[in-house]
């Protein structure tokens, strides 16, 4: 579990810092501040395979280049990484660092020219076509806990841009003593998941026996949930919609239900709770602006469950939110539940400031009671 967060030159960041980490932290702040893209800094640093979190992230954004790649769709589109660099400078040398000083654990990307004798030695681990118009390679080095080291490169063409297909190489350009087969962690961005990232997380549940424990979350927002089924042939295509074939069970003595046809709040029930539950022991889970759909007399339960699934699951969450409402449903979930209080904190991101702002449960509780604005 992270105790500390830093990152240096990415994204609207020159230097920043987050300490007092718990066990569930909720990000503040106005908009633009970088709530989300120190959701993303956590999920590089988090993610084994940094390059498929460089696609996700990029992609997720809509970060491109129009026109690269050839005449095909955008999957086919290069993803622009000039984006993640402080400023937009993205320029031979020019470095992120994201750690936890902590823990002991930290990312490093470097652009490196590719007349750079590192940048020839990665080149070649690649199939030729992948780096016949490479400019530039970006040097991902990674110190795990007990001083481990793994590095790898990705080639980047002309206007700082990752072919989306690069990824798909990376194992066979990986060196290091760690190559893990998973991307880590969650990332729950604000419009829903596509089917692909929905069935991923049915699918594990499945595989885990634990689809049941999906039943009372949903039940926060349906009441009388009695079953969540899922027909997984209906369910193959975006074309769909991404929760298509999924179908509620409902004590009213009625057939079950298509879940689309419960509302937004029953949907984005559905995926956060999931996102949790199937995540691994010692994972992060990361929830951009967790309120999403749900209404404010929903939340304190919302907290609850979160807060109590991320410890029985030993996972780790970070969310962000514009809502008053959001806060306060966690202050009265920390004042009704005072057990769960220690593992809870929420952090105040001001730019203006090196670091940001850590409110304990009883800080948030306080400010509530007293009308204090934490956003």
């Amino acid at each position: 579990m992270l105790r500390s967060l830093e990152v240096e030159n990415y994204r609207g960041f020159e230097k920043y810092r987050m300490d007092g980490l718990a066990r569930v932290n909720l990000l503040v702040g106005d908009n633009g501040v970088g709530k989300t893209a120190l959701l993303e800094a956590a999920q590089l640093l988090g993610s084994f395979l940094t390059p498929y979190a460089l696609q996700y992230i990029t992609m997720h954004r809509g970060e491109f280049i129009p026109g690269s790649g050839g005449t095909g769709p955008l999957s086919a589109q290069d993803a622009s990484l000039t984006g993640l660099f402080h400023g937009r400078h993205a320029a031979p040398r020019s470095t992120i660092r994201i750690a936890a000083p902590s823990d002991g654990v930290s990312l490093t990307l470097t652009i490196l020219p590719m007349a750079d004798e590192q940048a020839r030695e990665h080149a070649q681990l690649y199939l030729d076509q992948a780096v016949t118009d490479a400019v530039y390679m970006l040097l991902i080095e990674r110190v795990l806990p007990g001083e481990r080291r793994d590095t790898t490169a990705l080639p980047l063409r002309e206007r700082m841009g990752m072919s989306t297909n690069a990824p798909q190489h990376h194992r066979q350009a990986y060196v290091g003593e760690n190559p893990a087969t998973t991307l880590g962690p969650h990332f729950l961005p604000t419009e829903s998941l596509n089917s692909d990232g929905i069935r991923q997380f049915w699918n594990e549940l499945i595989e885990q026996g634990r689809d049941e424990e999906l039943v009372p979350a949903l039940g926060i927002v349906v009441p009388g949930t009695e079953r969540i089924s899922c027909l997984t042939e209906r369910a193959r295509g975006d074309h769909w919609g991404a929760l298509a074939g999924f179908l509620v069970t409902i004590g009213d003595g009625g057939p079950p239900v298509p879940l689309g046809s419960l509302g937004e709040g029953a949907s984005r029930m559905l995926t956060l709770a999931a996102s949790i539950l199937a995540a691994e022991r010692g994972d992060l889970v990361l929830i951009d602006e967790i309120d999403t759909g749900l209404h404010y007399s929903r939340m304190a339960r919302v907290w609850h469950l979160v807060i109590r699934t991320a410890i029985e699951h030993d996972v780790q969450v970070f969310a962000t939110t514009h809502s008053l409402d959001c806060i306060r449903g966690l202050a009265w979930c920390c004042e009704s539940h005072p057990e769960l209080a220690s593992e809870v904190a929420l952090h105040k991101i001001e730019p203006r400031l090196d670091k940001a702002v850590p409110f304990p449960a009883q800080d948030i509780i306080i400010a509530d009671e007293q009308g204090i604005e934490v956003r």
